[in-house]
């Protein structure tokens, strides 16, 4: 056997050595740090193993959510959440437990309540789902059906969290937008307004957590929307952006 037909012999057996090799290498993507600085969360390869890793920067507590993607913190940095296919994992880093939670089509963990926001999927109806407010350190799960959107916001750890949500309104055959007040177990729940519309998106909240902007579009084009509530008043005010024409 001369040289070529040698080397040519062993190169599958080369590649196949190369693959596994460089298949074990870990690999992470860049890193998510806790608020406190105590946790740090990456999506990686490990030894084939695809997920989301979680480490204690202090050392010897760790997590793995198999197959997870999309890794998120809380803000408090109790809880961290990742997607496996429609399925939401959410580890609760203070007592090392796991909660996973179907059908999740999106979801946001609100900034100091504890509440999991997230719109689940319905069998009848690919275009809404049911939205949940979920307690996640205790077992109140508040509902509501034909969702198409949401959005929570919560200025400081003192404050109501406000939670916008869009509904396909039957009786219009357009969308309502509803505005709730999610407090503690001990405080309760509110309406802080409502709007009918055509088909309402893209609602945003500012910092101050009483102003909310969508728009709303129908057959004449776009219009621009806020919702203001200031901090004494129970019920907001809708207005035009564009006009200021109160609504």
């Amino acid at each position: 056997m001369n040289i070529k037909h040698a080397l040519l012999s062993i190169l599958p057996l080369f590649i196949a050595v190369s693959v596994t090799v460089e298949a074990r290498t870990p690999t992470f993507d860049p890193p998510l740090v806790s608020n406190d600085g105590k946790w740090l969360v990456s999506q990686g390869l490990t030894n084939c193993n695809r997920g989301v890793y979680v480490w204690s920067t202090e050392g010897g507590r760790k997590f793995k959510i198999p197959n997870g993607v999309e890794p998120r913190i809380s803000e408090d940095s109790r809880w961290v959440s990742a997607m496996h296919d429609t399925t939401l994992i959410v580890i609760d880093l203070h007592h090392g437990t796991e909660t996973t939670f179907e059908s999740v089509i999106d979801y946001e963990i609100s900034r100091f309540s504890a509440y999991l926001i997230y719109l689940e999927a319905t069998e009848d109806n690919a275009q809404t789902g049911t939205l949940h407010a979920y307690e996640l350190d205790g077992d109140r799960d508040m509902t509501w059906d034909r969702v198409e959107e949401f959005a929570i916001f919560q200025e400081d750890a003192d404050a109501y969290a406000h939670l916008a949500y869009v509904v396909a309104d039957d009786e219009t055959g357009g969308d309502a937008l509803e505005i709730a007040v999610i407090g503690y177990a001990k405080r309760g729940w509110g309406s802080r307004g409502s709007y009918k519309g055509e088909s309402i998106s893209d609602l945003s909240w500012a910092q101050d957590s009483i102003t909310l902007a969508f728009f709303d579009t129908g057959i004449l084009g776009s219009k621009p929307i806020t919702w203001h509530a200031p901090a004494e008043a129970m019920e907001g005010r809708f207005t035009r952006t564009d006009s200021g024409e109160e609504l």
